[in-house]
């Protein structure tokens, strides 16, 4: 639940639990602009994805807009560049192979698919950086995008302890998308929402104040978004409205009480998980006999590589057909996982490179209904591992416990984080002083 007190200030339209995406942002899209950012906080599996892959790219071919898509995974921006190519597939008749490119510029590669351009965030981050060093940051092919959307957001904040540049990569996604409308998605955008709102400029005054220093004009505006203007000026009598200065006027008059930007909010529910605990000490064998006696799938996610790949030989040498899935590996996740979302093995393994984006199905016969996390103690890690299985059916749940000395282990790590944050602090706050 997010606590902030920002959320006043924006557009705050609140769904109730396993109510969709698509179902609580209804019309209001049509709203959406460049000035006022639009962030979903909505629980795993609630179609926050499914909004962008079908009803805004489906606005995006009938008004011929584009969408530029950035994500945190590359198993994540797999499965999308699949999803994207058969979606327009059946929906665009123009639609083919040639339809599907890569955008190469040196070391940087941009993967279009149709109206679709997808890119990770690290990806991007080093175009960026390199387009600086060029002088080409307004670069021709991001502008001639409409929207932008960041997905797994929580990114930014959640990477921070391994990946010292997600906060310049926020800086740079939001200054090159300056014109593009900004879409922020996460199912936990807890820890990232006031940074987001603070890097977007988000102050007392409307951002559309604080980032356009040009007349006002009806032009600039969404078709849906200059009705509300058009209506704001008849309720209110005024006249000659088709004189630029008086549409200037009325514009900022309508700006000035308006929300700061839109804020849709989907609650998580929990109620289909069955949780239990297995002993560390025994050595996975629990976790091996509920797995022999089952028919169902198992998802196994472990905290290192050394862990999963011991686990993949365990089950070799026992007869359970696995397979380990890591970052950097031969086989992509759009080869392993199906369009009807699971695999053939009996049992994936994988670290935290599946932690979402990637979609698997409870619902189906052969469906994905055992999920067993090995020591992890992060929420958001937590939360989006459970997401990865999508449907009504119940989940049954295998957590690790943890000892001790794991748990004092996590402990000095966070002090030692601290430690560097409150030295940052002080010499920042002496900086500032002019004492150095």
């Amino acid at each position: 639940m997010i606590i902030s007190s920002k959320v006043e200030k924006l557009k705050y339209l609140k769904g109730e639990q396993d109510q969709r995406v698509s179902d609580l942002i209804g019309e209001t899209y049509e709203e959406w602009n460049c000035w006022e950012p639009v962030l979903i906080n909505a629980a795993t599996g609630s179609g926050k994805t499914t909004f962008i892959k079908e009803k805004l790219l489906e606005e995006a071919m009938y008004y011929n807009k584009k969408i530029l898509f950035f994500v945190n995974r590359n198993a994540l921006k797999q499965e999308l560049i699949r999803d994207f190519t058969n979606i327009q597939k059946r929906k665009d008749i123009t639609f083919d192979n040639s339809s599907i490119s890569r955008i190469d510029d040196g070391p940087f590669t941009w993967k279009k698919v149709g109206r679709v351009m997808v890119v990770s965030y690290q990806s991007a981050r080093k175009f960026f950086k390199y387009s600086r060093a060029e002088g080409t940051e307004e670069n021709s092919f991001i502008q001639d995008h409409n929207y932008a959307v960041f997905d797994e957001c929580h990114f930014f904040m959640s990477d921070a302890e391994f990946n010292a540049e997600t906060d310049l990569i926020l800086d740079d996604c939001i200054n090159n998308c300056k014109k593009l409308t900004r879409i922020y998605m996460s199912a936990t955008m807890d820890l990232v929402f006031d940074q987001i709102l603070d890097k977007e400029k988000w102050d007392r005054e409307h951002p559309l104040f604080v980032k356009y220093a040009g007349p006002l004009y009806l032009g600039l505006f969404p078709e849906r978004l200059k009705n509300r203007i058009r209506k704001y000026a008849t309720d209110n009598r005024y006249s000659n409205f088709s004189n630029i200065l008086v549409q200037n006027r009325i514009i900022k008059e309508f700006f000035w009480c308006r929300e700061h930007g839109f804020f849709y909010c989907i609650p998580e529910n929990y109620s289909k998980y069955n949780f239990c605990f297995f002993n560390p000490d025994q050595n996975w064998s629990m976790i091996t006999n509920i797995i022999k006696k089952s028919k169902e799938k198992f998802l196994i996610f472990v905290a290192s590589k050394k862990t999963g790949n011991n686990l993949q030989k365990y089950f070799e040498n026992i007869g359970i057909d696995s397979i380990f899935m890591i970052a950097g590996s031969n086989t992509s996740f759009a080869n392993i996982i199906s369009d009807k979302g699971t695999f053939e093995q009996k049992v994936l393994i994988a670290t935290k490179v599946l932690d979402n984006g990637i979609s698997l199905s409870s619902n189906i016969d052969g469906g994905v209904r055992n999920i067993v996390i090995d020591n992890f103690f992060d929420e958001i890690d937590m939360k989006q591992m459970l997401g990865r299985l999508r449907g009504h059916n119940e989940i049954n749940v295998y957590l690790r416990e943890t000892s001790e000395k794991n748990v004092m282990r996590l402990l000095l790590r966070k002090k030692g984080v601290l430690k560097i944050m409150k030295n940052y602090s002080n010499i920042s706050s002496i900086l500032k002083q002019g004492e150095i």
